[in-house]
This record gives C-alpha cells, sequence and structure tokens, in this order.
C-alpha cells in the first residue's frame, strides 16, 4: 500500500518538470499555427510558406489553424488565453496586436504576448492612378498641405496598417488627407483603378501585379528597403519626408507566459526556416523582405504604432 503514494508522487514529479526539461522535450505534439485571417491572404500564405521548414527545424510537426473575424480580434483572443506551452502560436501583422484592440474592444492586448521572431516585412507604396496629375509624392503632399481633407487617400480599412500609415504620413508632413476606408486592399486598389479616389496606400504584394502591366503607378516606397525589382521607386526620405517610415511586418508570437526557454528554441527554429530557399523564393515573391529578429524585437518595433493607438483613441479619431 506504500507504493501508491511513491507512485503518485512519480507521476506529480514528472508532470512538473521544470521549464528546461520542457523545452529540451519541446515539441511532443503538434503546434498550431493560428492566422488571423481567412485562406489565401498574405499572412496564411506566409505561414504556409514557413510551415514546413518551420516543422523540419523543430523536428515536430505544424498545423495551420485559420480563425478570421473581426479585424483578427477572434484569433488573437483565442491565442491569448491558450495554455501557455508553446503549442499554440500566432502569425500576426503590425497592427492586429498594437491598434485593432482599441477599436474593437478586444480583451487582450500587446502586452498579453510575447514575440518569437519577425518573419518579413512587405514594403507599402503610395501609389496613384496612371492618369493622375500627380506625378511625384512632393506634388501630392503639396496639394494636400493647400488643401486640407480635399485630396483623397484609400485605405484598407480604419485600424489597418494601411491606415497607420497615412497617419503617420499626415504626422510627419503636417498635411491632412481625406481617408477614404474600404473592406480591405482588394477593393481600396479597384477603387483607384476606376479613379474614385486620388491615391492609395497599399502593401507591395497586393498591388505589383497592377503596377507591373501600368494600370497603377508608383509615386515612393513607404520603407526604406526596396524588394529587388522596384529600384526605381523613390522611398519617402529619397523624397525628403522623415518619420513616415511604414512596411507591414509580419511575426510569430505567443501566449505571453510560455516559458522563454521554449520561445528560444522556436526562436532559433524561426531563424533556421527563414534561411531556406524555398521560404526567401514564397516570400521574395510576395514582394516580401526576409527578415530575422531576436524574439522581443517584433514588440518593440510595433510600440510607436501602439502609442499612436492611445492617442487617436483619446481624440476620438478610432
Amino acid at each position: 500500500m506504500q507504493i501508491k503514494p511513491l507512485f503518485a508522487a512519480g507521476i506529480l514529479a514528472g508532470s512538473a518538470l521544470t521549464p528546461p526539461a520542457q523545452a529540451k522535450e519541446y515539441p511532443r505534439q503538434p503546434i498550431q499555427v493560428v492566422v488571423p485571417y481567412a485562406a489565401g491572404g498574405n499572412l496564411d500564405v506566409t505561414a504556409r510558406a514557413i510551415a514546413q521548414p518551420l516543422a523540419e527545424a523543430l523536428k515536430g510537426s505544424v498545423v495551420i489553424v485559420n480563425k478570421p473575424g473581426a479585424g483578427g480580434s477572434v484569433a488573437s483572443t483565442y491565442v491569448s488565453r491558450a495554455k501557455p506551452d508553446g503549442y499554440t502560436v500566432m502569425i500576426t501583422a503590425n497592427t492586429e496586436l498594437s491598434v485593432t484592440p482599441y477599436i474593437t474592444g478586444a480583451p487582450y492586448s500587446m502586452d498579453s504576448f510575447a514575440s518569437v521572431g519577425t518573419i518579413n516585412t512587405v514594403p507599402m507604396l503610395i501609389e496613384v492612378h496612371p492618369d493622375s496629375k500627380y506625378r511625384q509624392i512632393g506634388e501630392l503632399i503639396k496639394a494636400a498641405c493647400a488643401q486640407p481633407d480635399t485630396v483623397t487617400m484609400g485605405v484598407a480599412g480604419i485600424g489597418s496598417v494601411n491606415y497607420m500609415a497615412l497617419r503617420f504620413l499626415e504626422q510627419a508632413t503636417q498635411c491632412r488627407f481625406r481617408m477614404v476606408p474600404y473592406q480591405g486592399s482588394g477593393p481600396a486598389v479597384t477603387a483607384l483603378l476606376g479613379n474614385q479616389v486620388d491615391a492609395v496606400i497599399d502593401q507591395v504584394s497586393s498591388s505589383q501585379s497592377y503596377l507591373r502591366t501600368g494600370k497603377l503607378r508608383a509615386l515612393a516606397m513607404m520603407s526604406p528597403q526596396r524588394p529587388a525589382g522596384w529600384e526605381d521607386v523613390p522611398t519617402l526620405a529619397e523624397s525628403g519626408i522623415e518619420g513616415a517610415d511604414m512596411a507591414t511586418m509580419a511575426a510569430l508570437v505567443t501566449p505571453k507566459d510560455v516559458s522563454e526557454d521554449i520561445r528560444n528554441k522556436l526562436s532559433a527554429a524561426l531563424k533556421l526556416a527563414l534561411s531556406d530557399a524555398r521560404v526567401q523564393e514564397n516570400i521574395k515573391a510576395l514582394g516580401g523582405i526576409p527578415y530575422t529578429a531576436e524574439h522581443d524585437d517584433f514588440m518593440a518595433e510595433i510600440k510607436p504604432l501602439r502609442a499612436l493607438a492611445e492617442k487617436y483613441k483619446a481624440e476620438g479619431r478610432l
């Protein structure tokens, strides 16, 4: 009869592994990579591009799980409440954690998560219809300064990366555009193709087919880094506009209480996956730039977005 307590104690000792021991045995089951949007979008394609190389680096398996809804809030809420064992992670972009909570009133903040690492950046463009009277970015800015709230700028919804890019541009130039929000990049680009707005801020990935065929024209790159093939598009800094750099970033995050040992293991595996030629080719095909960072860099990168979101929320602009 005395064996039972000893046996029970052995079970408890085995189940209460210390973090280093847990990390050593990790992963022992499939890892869910949660995507906050439907299949086929930029984050979904990126997640699927890294899934197999990430699984190989971890010597485990990775499963993509799409949980769309409420501007990413459905997925973010789910992951923030997941067991912090490293088996539920999320691919996210700049604004899902830093801006969306202020718009949707979601029960999480960026402090509910910890970063594994940044996957890629996709530069953003300010673009116009090929028949537009604005031939250079300086002309567009000059018009917006001369007639505030008159020059129309299409963006992919209030709170999107595109929206925040416009706010950064206005802050840097002290000029105000008349923002026209759409339900995504597709409708915004469609409006520009139909000459319904003066300009649009969009990712290279979703506009490149129109830009390559001359159906749209790029005025400026909103990032100091240009993807291959876009060397002829001036950056904002090259055009004399400082402090308005913006790109869409994709990153892996975990619930905040996942142990540092497990996050370090995930981070190392992500870096190895990003060095895979297949991943680099897929990211570049999307107009992106492969990127690696330490596990806390992504949160540092999006803090300015949170500060701006707090400011706009206080002013009633979100």
